[in-house]
């Protein structure tokens, strides 16, 4: 049985500005809620590679749409989330996604990787995925080094945040199989 992700739109966008997101696709179901997918889509405006190729992949199929925020409860926990942990609209979405859908939330958003912790879920960033999909023998290791580099620059990640995802990379390189 695939692993199904819930993501944000930080970590969707970085994924596929290091050209990984079709790979993470191959590897799991990625689930986007409609708020994120939103998030997303305004970059088509301004021409932005990354959100057509999220486009693009919506349209395949490859990244699946959920409505979240429908249901009472669900609308509740999206404003909670909102308002008493300062989250944006596509952080706390994706935390209802992965709470109510019981899935990992994939997030490089600090506060979202705490809140998301704190009410138990299993939180990744896109700096793990290099590694996962190097050991999964879908990248190479020089693919999945230069592929952190790009995370590296696009995003807003420290540099000891990013330093340790390059040490996970390079203790991975015994375990592959």
């Amino acid at each position: 049985m695939r692993m199904k992700l819930a993501f944000d739109s930080s970590s969707i966008i970085l994924l596929a500005k290091a050209d990984l997101l079709k790979q993470v696709c191959s590897l799991a179901d990625v689930n986007m809620p409609a708020q994120v997918e939103t998030e997303v889509m305004v970059g088509i405006e301004d021409g932005r590679k990354d959100a057509l190729f999220v486009r693009e992949l919506v349209k395949d199929g490859k990244i699946k749409i959920v409505e979240v925020g429908k249901k009472p409860a669900e609308e509740i926990s999206l404003y909670n989330f909102m308002v008493s942990f300062r989250l944006g609209l596509g952080e706390a979405a994706a935390i209802v996604l992965a709470l109510t859908r019981k899935m990992p939330m994939i997030t490089d958003d600090n506060n979202a990787r705490k809140i998301g912790k704190f009410v138990g879920l299993e939180v990744l960033s896109s700096l793990d995925f290099p590694s996962i999909l190097y050991l999964k023998s879908i990248i190479g290791y020089e693919e999945a080094r230069a592929c952190l580099g790009v995370l590296g620059k696009e995003g807003w990640f420290s540099e000891s945040v990013l330093l340790s995802a390059f040490e996970t990379l390079e203790g991975t390189k015994g375990e592959k199989k």
